[in-house]
């Protein structure tokens, strides 16, 4: 949430959003009536009020009312095709990558499996006329679901966990609708662990019964849903089912464990909650050499970031301060590690060339190595991989396994691992930005990044000099030829 990692399950206030983590759900709701439930799996509901209606755009249509434009796509054109339409609103998440499904080339299921798989004891309790979830037929046709759930099954050779997660997403969706489901799971049959000093239920208190509540009740909107629920005299405080007087603490509106600590924004306060319920703060700075930061999800005092850049087209900043200007057109290593057995191994060149009427010399483009992958980027953000153009509708792109190129804000983002993030917006600006990892690690024009403060120019072979052309010729890349300086 705002970037930050929560302990599952929880229980997060602020002024307007709640969001609930239950043992087989998510279920984010806000005061101005949007519902967005999630089984983590297959199952995702979205509701919004009709002050919504004619006002949306995505997956889930424009809420217009008429079907034939539900397909439409953010250009504000329709189609009819499922496959254009689900594409055009993917967008990007960092270290993800999707693609358009199968289409046509769909594997198809076994008529023999089909026939299994449709039966009463596995898909085919969802439509038995007696079952479980007979009541909810009228209201949510099962025929997706079943279809969805025989797919699945037979695409996992029968894999029980397949088939619970296709039954779980029909009981979430009937219960969210307000039906009244029958029960479905048993000790044999797709149980639900819950954890110590809690059990299933098949309507579960799983709103007020939680630490949060009882310190700052807000109120739930009693919607019946299956989950676990806390024995008596227990209540949920975050992951665990605690005794009602060891709750935690509501600071600032979000809540947080008894003896559980967290650093407010800008790292200037350690906030410490106690069992008595009580929030004791304490004022705290971070160290020169350290920053402030949101790093997988924590907030703490992290060392810096490597951060090495090209401006104006010549100008180069080091990772340790000292600024420098390419006077020679050229190829030139900027940043690589040292170790070219290492694992996390790359080498990044830029090209400078006098481009304009003026002869003023500029970056024009960079070309990165790393393990299984060569990348070339021009000044026209024109997008090489292994020797293969990279169009545009195939951003982003996954040129490794861990190595990712993306385009933002006018920018070619290339990415290893989060690790390295190389950034280059053409017209002579690039960024190499590195985790504190490499320290002492690397080789190239940019420094050895060791955080000395010194600016010292330190050439191939470790000599220090303040020739700057005699700096910069040092670190011509050799594989490309070049002319004398």
């Amino acid at each position: 949430v705002d970037g930050e990692l929560f302990n599952l399950p929880f229980q997060l206030r602020c002024k307007s959003v709640k969001v609930v983590q239950e043992a087989n759900k998510i279920v984010l709701s806000t005061r101005f009536g949007l519902r967005v439930t999630y089984d983590t799996v297959y199952f995702v509901a979205v509701v919004v009020p009709s002050t919504y209606k004619e006002k949306l755009g995505g997956l889930c249509g424009n809420y217009k009312g008429e079907k034939k434009l539900e397909f439409t796509l953010p250009s504000g054109k329709t189609t009819k095709d499922v496959t254009v339409f689900g594409s055009s609103w993917k967008v990007f998440v960092r270290g993800m990558q999707c693609d358009d499904g199968c289409g046509d080339q769909c594997p198809k299921c076994e008529a023999g499996k089909a026939s299994v798989y449709s039966q009463g004891k596995a898909c085919g309790l969802l439509r038995e006329a007696n079952g479980p979830f007979a009541a909810c037929a009228k209201v949510i046709k099962p025929g997706t679901f079943f279809e969805n759930c025989v797919y699945d099954l037979c695409e996992a050779d029968g894999q029980t966990e397949v088939l619970c997660n296709s039954l779980q997403a029909y009981a979430i969706a009937c219960q969210a609708a307000g039906v009244q489901i029958k029960s479905w799971r048993n000790k044999n049959f797709c149980p639900l662990s819950c954890p110590v000093n809690s059990h299933y239920e098949l309507c579960a208190d799983t709103c007020e019964a939680t630490c949060s509540e009882i310190i700052a009740p807000s109120g739930c909107d009693g919607t019946c849903s299956e989950g676990c629920q806390c024995d008596a005299g227990y209540v949920f405080s975050g992951s665990e089912c605690v005794p009602m007087e060891t709750c935690g603490c509501i600071n600032e509106g979000r809540y947080f464990q008894a003896e559980e600590t967290i650093l407010t924004r800008n790292c200037v306060e350690k906030c410490t909650c106690y069992p008595t319920g009580a929030v004791i703060c304490e004022k705290v700075t971070c160290p020169a050499s350290e920053v402030c930061d949101l790093r997988n999800g924590v907030r703490g005092c992290y060392s810096k970031r490597g951060v090495c850049s090209i401006t104006g087209g010549q100008k180069l900043d080091t990772f340790n301060g000292k600024a420098a200007e390419v006077q020679a057109p050229g190829i030139y290593e900027v940043a690589s590690i040292c170790d070219q057995h290492s694992a996390e191994w790359f080498r990044a060149l830029v090209e400078f060339k006098a481009c304009s009427k003026q002869g003023k010399l500029g970056a024009v483009a960079i070309y990165v190595y790393f393990e299984g992958a060569f990348i070339a980027v021009t000044e026209e953000k024109t997008i090489w991989v292994n020797g293969h153009q990279v169009k545009q509708d195939q951003l982003p792109f996954k040129a490794t396994s861990k190595v990712t190129i993306r385009v933002g804000q006018g920018a070619v983002i290339v990415q290893h691992s989060a690790k390295v993030e190389l950034t280059f917006r053409g017209f002579g600006d690039f960024t190499v930005t590195l985790a504190d990892t490499f320290r002492n690690q690397l080789c190239g024009a940019c420094g050895k990044f060791d955080g000395s403060s010194n600016g010292e120019l330190r050439m191939p072979d470790g000599k220090v000099t303040t020739d700057i052309q005699q700096y910069f010729r040092a670190w011509l890349a050799k594989e490309f030829s070049s002319c004398s300086i």
